[in-house]
């Protein structure tokens, strides 16, 4: 029996990240010169950009891992980071809502 694995679409993954059409080109454009981890989309597909969802979740789960904290003098850097984790912090929640999953406010998986 074949397990047919659910498929995100090139609008689902921009809503996921807030990012535009075009973020996402270039962030598929350095994945293939092996400047980024970002999944690349499923072969054989003519004209249509689809994802394993699968690889989705695991890259956003690796974005969002706990890292290094930022320890900067410039406010510029800290508002930066500040919105990094934000942006990590709500493509997690919503990859999770659309697979059914609800999170508290501590991003743990609620029964």
């Amino acid at each position: 029996m074949t397990v047919i694995e659910p498929v995100l679409h090139l609008k689902q993954i921009m809503a996921i990240f807030g990012v535009s059409q075009p973020t996402i080109y270039r962030w598929l454009a350095e994945a293939r010169a092996g400047k980024s981890l970002f999944p690349l989309p499923l072969n054989g597909l003519k004209r249509k950009l689809m994802w394993n969802a699968t690889d989705i979740e695991q890259y956003v789960h690796s974005r969002s891992a706990p890292q290094v904290p930022v320890i900067s003098n410039s406010k510029q850097e800290r508002r930066a980071a500040k919105e990094l984790r934000a942006r990590n912090e709500s493509a997690q929640k919503a990859l999770a809502e659309r697979h059914g999953i609800f999170l508290n406010s501590n991003n743990k998986e609620t029964q």
